[in-house]
């Protein structure tokens, strides 16, 4: 579904990914691990042209993503941030409806009525006409998964969706990752390790902006790889 090739990016001097290359299958459930300034984040931005100066090939379903345009493509690969990015001044449907009431046809009632179908999707439909300072940490992940999926994505994106969470509401977020992998590749950046068994059919562990291991979560779990072996630990 995904190739990727030869991809290297730098700021200024610094590099942050080297060279990488990797095949990402339709409906993996694919995690991200690596230390910290690793260029986990980097490497998920430059999948949906978040970041643009790159070098190399990003292949979407055989077409090189520098020839899709920005909105179209990140209607296919949707992103949930870190921080959510939810607009403060609008409600749970306004931030939900605001990108589809420009980008389709469809008219206010049909809007509503598939805002409150994904708000019922992701078990937070009474929220609908909250604004975010009201809502928790996981009902702002929520809101912010819901309105990627209004775009109907076929890869979402997740950077660091645990970070925030306590272990209640990671579990609640694990089941819907698994639920939503059933109709999209979800690709997911964590230092959570409790992903690995609960969530993770493939793992790309990347150090210093190389690949240093990528396999089934068995094939990680049984890794020789000092530093692998380290960092699980």
């Amino acid at each position: 579904m995904i190739t990727i090739k030869n991809l290297s990016k730098s700021y200024g001097k610094t590099e942050i990914l080297k060279n990488i290359s990797f095949d990402i299958e339709k409906n993996d459930k694919l995690l991200i691990i690596g230390p910290s300034g690793s260029g986990k984040t980097t490497l998920i931005r430059c999948l949906n042209k978040l970041e643009k100066d790159y070098q190399g090939e990003i292949i979407f379903k055989k077409k090189n993503i520098k020839d899709i345009k920005d909105e179209l493509l990140r209607k296919k690969i949707g992103m949930v941030f870190q921080s959510y990015n939810l607009f403060p001044h609008l409600t749970v449907k306004e931030n939900i409806e605001l990108a589809p009431s420009k980008l389709t046809n469809a008219n206010k009632e049909e809007l509503s009525k598939k805002t409150l179908k994904l708000l019922k999707s992701v078990n937070i439909e009474e929220k609908i006409n909250e604004y975010p300072k009201n809502l928790s940490g996981g009902q702002k992940q929520r809101v912010a998964i819901s309105r990627t999926l209004a775009n109907n994505p076929e890869v979402i994106l997740f950077d660091e969706p645990t970070s925030a969470l306590d272990p209640e509401s990671i579990k609640s977020l694990v089941k819907l990752l698994n639920e939503l992998s059933k109709k999209a590749t979800i690709i997911v950046v964590s230092h959570d390790m409790s992903l690995i068994k609960s969530f993770a059919s493939k793992i790309l562990f990347i150090d210093k902006g190389k690949i240093i291991e990528y396999g089934t979560k068995e094939e990680i779990l049984k890794s020789t790889n000092p530093k692998i072996k380290k960092f699980l630990k």
